[in-house]
């Protein structure tokens, strides 16, 4: 798909390598969509549980920045009854299994941080604000 480097925070460390096999989706506007394999985690019982899949959207596709925040963002749909397709925040499945809709429940200053900090944020901080970019996004 042309990768040639890989997703970076927004303090330029790698967030993601894109050195293996990752199934991609690429839109006639150049939109390139990564989806990322099953997440999941072990129980107490050390039983693996699915918890949901992650897509990478990169707006400009591999030529571009390729960095969190300002070109890539990242969705989850976690695999909870009622959950919606939303973009990455803070979540678990314990919260999952309590809040079912799983609507964005942190507040605006904590995503907003995370966005400045790491950039893994940013979507969701845009998604809150209405999509929107406000004057305080930090690009």
């Amino acid at each position: 798909m042309g990768y040639k480097r890989p997703i970076i925070l927004r303090n330029g460390s790698t967030f993601a390598s894109l050195t293996s096999v990752v199934p991609m989706l690429r839109l006639n506007n150049e939109t390139v969509i990564l989806v990322s394999v099953i997440q999941s985690s072990a129980d107490a019982e050390g039983k693996r549980l699915l918890m949901g899949m992650t897509f990478y959207m990169d707006i400009d596709g591999p030529n571009g920045q390729n960095q969190l925040g300002k070109d890539v963002f990242t969705a989850v749909m976690p695999y909870v009854t009622n959950t919606k397709f939303m973009l990455l925040q803070g979540y678990g499945i314990k919260d999952a299994e309590t809040n079912p809709k799983l609507n964005l429940s942190s507040d605006r200053t904590s995503i907003l941080d995370e966005c400045k900090t790491y950039g893994n944020y940013c979507g969701a901080l845009i998604q809150m604000d209405g999509w929107q970019i406000k004057d305080d996004y930090p690009w």
